[in-house]
């Protein structure tokens, strides 16, 4: 046999090792994926649907789901069933600045329109809930939170005289 023909299949065994190896690995890395797909699923976990309407509803679902959890909270303090719906709408849609300041994520929110006095307090103490729920169920994870809506915008840049 020939020194240029044996080279050649000692080449040739060297690539059919690799590609044995190769295709070894690949078989370990399905087997230990199916393994794990097959646990998800007895545990009966869904993969998110993330086609456009099907992402878009799952979106929609959830801020409903949340704003009818603050609708739960809401509802109760201002106990009129006229409007309640709208105060909330207002709220969740305002602007506002959030900064860290002492330890403290402060979020100050600038309501578009005025309410009256009545309303104010008790938008101010849905905020203060709110906040109250978050720091606890955030408690010893992130810094606390305080939520405030400001009445006057002159308090955000501090009164002037």
């Amino acid at each position: 046999m020939g020194k240029g023909k044996l080279q050649d299949l000692q080449v040739s065994i060297r690539q059919k090792i690799d590609d044995l190896e190769d295709s070894e690995m690949s078989l370990m890395e399905t087997v230990r994926d199916e393994t794990r797909l097959q646990a998800l699923i007895e545990e009966q976990y869904f993969r998110l649907d993330m086609r456009r309407k099907a992402f878009m509803d799952a979106i929609r679902l959830s801020s409903r789901n949340i704003f009818y959890y603050l609708m739960d909270v809401f509802r109760p303090l201002y106990n009129n069933y006229r409007d309640d719906y709208v105060i909330l709408h207002e709220l969740t849609r305002l602007l506002g600045i959030i900064e860290k300041r002492d330890g403290v994520v402060n979020i100050q929110l600038m309501p578009a329109m005025e309410f009256q006095p009545k309303v104010e307090q008790i938008v101010s103490n849905f905020l203060e809930q709110m906040s109250y729920r978050i720091n606890t169920y955030f408690e010893g994870k992130y810094l606390p939170v305080l939520t405030q809506a400001l009445g006057d915008q002159s308090e955000l840049f501090g009164k002037r005289q």
